[in-house]
């Protein structure tokens, strides 16, 4: 998972130092991007999962923790809202 981590990361996404990134999945390999991401010392990482239970267990905590309730089922608007205010 490491390799094909590092492997998504600077060849598909083509990241640069201080970007911005949004990481999709928080399983064995979205884990892995950010690691992969914070050593490439990204400027933010968002990380998006519909199971809040690695949050929770505090599996994913890189840098400053930012929490969101992003459960907006029918209401995109305001899930944008939600990720713009991420975002900075």
């Amino acid at each position: 998972t490491t390799s094909t981590a590092i492997g998504s990361v600077k060849k598909l996404a083509e990241f640069k130092k201080n970007e911005i990134a949004a990481v999709a999945g928080c399983g064995a390999i979205g884990l892995a991007i950010i690691k992969t991401l914070k050593y490439l010392e990204a400027k933010n990482i968002i990380a998006i999962d519909i199971d809040n239970t690695l949050n929770k267990l505090g599996a994913i905590r890189i840098g400053e923790r930012v929490e969101a309730d992003l459960d907006y089922e029918d209401d995109f608007d305001g899930w944008i809202a939600e990720m713009k205010k991420l975002i900075g």
